[in-house]
């Protein structure tokens, strides 16, 4: 690894510098330490090592019988210092000077088996299933054969240490899509002063009935989490979106709730749920959202004082997108009688603009709504009544309401009022 570097300032030629030891336990040479700037004054940076290694261990959850995978294990630092941890350990590493450091390093540790491959050569043929595996990668990130390895051995646990927040966000989102979850991301300040931060990530392998949420909306995490549901929410990819003209509201809500499941699922190991919301306007035009604030206030006068609908579908994807189930859901929303005042109020909060319809119904500060006939969750954007049944027709899953453990009912939705008995507020 290369946060581990001698407390001491090098002058001139890295090659006129031979060897130093590290903690005690570490060998370096320039040869295996590619990042030749951490070979300056950095001695506040082993004790961030040391912080960091009681990180790992602690994520990794290690007890002593793991068998742990280090894959990208350079002069075997996390080998090194979590082999106690551990029954067994495999060292990955393809630079022949890291590997002679390595075999110095670890030649107390006699749990310790080091490979000399690519990690993506050596996780090909590996049949075996480590309980714990680190990620320690160049810059550049993981192979996407690294990845699509990690997916097919399934370890419990997973923690990946980066440098570069771009390729950590790429692999992360590949490896929730290939069936882990992100559990938790903390940054470490290895070099103070400076811009270098290392990101310590850690990843659970999914439990069978999880699912990936392709979404973003802060309303649909919260209505999700609310059910007791595991998920793990992930932005969409760009979709073209379909034609309006010559399509039902509830058709159109569908193409685009299957359209962003589909995004995800066809390359995911666990099945996706998209959802989309439209508002239909008393006159039928289907409104999305505004696309500045004009477009938002024209919608709220239109919306002002009448009767509108709100449709909302939901389609869930099998993994690789085989087969998709859907459905749509249709709420009759009266609006108040607001004033210009509570408008131009509204329009200056930036709310509208995120908002189907330029209205949320779970804004407090402007209260659109004067009466709801049928699903209220529906039009906060995800109806947990027609969710229930998408997903139950594969899992056997959400039987129960959150709070009250009624069975769920398509309409009269029980889910509305245990949200509305004490449930979290929404965004």
């Amino acid at each position: 690894m290369q946060v581990l570097s001698p407390s001491i300032s090098v002058r001139g030629s890295l090659r006129n510098f031979h060897q130093t030891w590290v903690m005690g336990i570490l060998n370096l040479t320039p040869d295996s330490f590619h990042d030749g700037g951490a070979w300056n004054d950095t001695g506040r940076a082993v004790a961030q090592a040391e912080r960091m290694a009681a990180s790992v261990r602690d994520r990794l959850h290690l007890k002593g019988t793991d068998f742990l995978l280090d894959a990208f294990a350079g002069v075997g630092t996390f080998a090194a210092l979590l082999a106690p941890f551990c029954a067994r350990v495999i060292a990955i590493e393809e630079s022949a000077a890291a590997i002679r450091d390595s075999r110095v390093n670890l030649v107390w540790a006699s749990n310790v088996e080091v490979i000399e491959a690519r990690t993506e050569d050596a996780l090909a043929v590996m049949t075996e299933r480590p309980t714990a595996v680190i990620l320690d990668p160049p810059r550049s990130g993981c192979d996407p054969r690294v990845l699509e390895a990690l997916g097919r051995i399934k370890p419990e646990r997973l923690v990946y240490v980066s440098c570069e927040p771009e390729t950590l966000a790429r692999d992360l989102r590949q490896l929730v899509l290939l069936g882990f979850f992100v559990m938790d991301v903390t940054p470490l300040d290895m070099f103070p002063q400076t811009y270098h931060i290392e990101c310590v990530a850690t990843l659970e392998r999914a439990i069978p009935r999880s699912i990936i949420l392709a979404s973003t909306s802060p309303r649909r995490v919260a209505l999700l989490t609310t059910s007791g549901q595991p998920f793990q929410a992930l932005r969409p990819a760009t979709i073209e979106e379909p034609p309006v003209v010559g399509v039902s509201p509830e058709e159109y809500a569908q193409a685009q709730a299957r359209l962003k499941a589909l995004s995800l699922a066809t390359g995911a190991r666990v099945r996706v749920l998209g959802a989309d919301t439209v508002v239909v306007a008393p006159d039928g035009a289907i409104l999305g959202k505004p696309v500045d604030k004009d477009d938002a206030r024209r919608m709220l006068e239109m919306l002002r004082g009448k009767t509108h609908r709100v449709v909302t579908a939901v389609a869930v994807a099998e993994p690789g997108g085989g087969s998709v189930r859907d459905g749509s859901l249709s709420t009759a929303v009266l609006m108040r009688d607001y004033s210009d005042s509570d408008v131009n109020a509204y329009l200056d909060s930036g709310l509208p603009l995120d908002r189907a319809g330029a209205y949320g119904i779970q804004d407090e500060a402007f209260r659109p709504v004067a009466n709801v006939e049928g699903c209220r969750l529906n039009v906060v954007g995800l109806p947990l009544c027609l969710t229930s049944e998408l997903l139950a027709d594969a899992s056997g899953w959400f039987a129960r309401t959150p709070s009250t453990g009624a069975q769920t009912v398509r309409r009269g939705c029980s889910y509305c009022a245990s949200i509305h008995r004490g449930g979290p507020s929404l965004p």
